[in-house]
This record gives structure tokens, C-alpha cells and sequence, in this order.
């Protein structure tokens, strides 16, 4: 079955760019490092694929996968 990517209801700075089939959220370092948002959004899982460590209190509350780009 193809994927659909939409955009979330209330796209903006605040919010992640792209949602794909309603539960794979696509974001910036600034969205995995927003612990409100990420609560509001009911996500649990982060997977981070930058060169930035997210905040500790990020890796407290969610399960964390960090791939380094370096």
C-alpha cells in the first residue's frame, strides 16, 4: 500500500513538518528537544539522526535512538 504524507492539522513552526499515515511524525531538532509537544502528540519513540545529543530530559521521559551523523 503507498504511503500518504500529509501535513499536520495546525502546520506551523511549532509543529512537525509532515505526518505519515496519521502515527510517523517528521521534525527538526527543535521538535524532538520540545517535550510538550511531544507529550501532546503522544509520541514515545524519538529517533534522532543529526550530529546533536537531544536534552536529558528528553532521554528521561522517551525512548531515545540516537545515529550519529558523524
Amino acid at each position: 500500500k503507498k504511503r500518504k504524507a500529509q501535513l499536520p492539522k495546525d502546520a506551523g513552526y511549532s509543529s512537525p513538518t509532515m505526518v505519515l499515515d496519521g502515527f510517523l511524525y517528521h521534525g527538526e531538532l527543535k521538535h524532538a528537544n520540545n517535550k510538550t509537544l511531544l507529550t501532546d502528540l503522544n509520541i514515545r519513540h524519538v529517533i534522532n539522526i543529526s550530529d546533536c545529543e537531544l536534552n536529558q530530559e528528553i532521554h528521561d521521559k522517551f525512548n531515545v535512538l540516537w545515529i550519529s551523523l558523524d
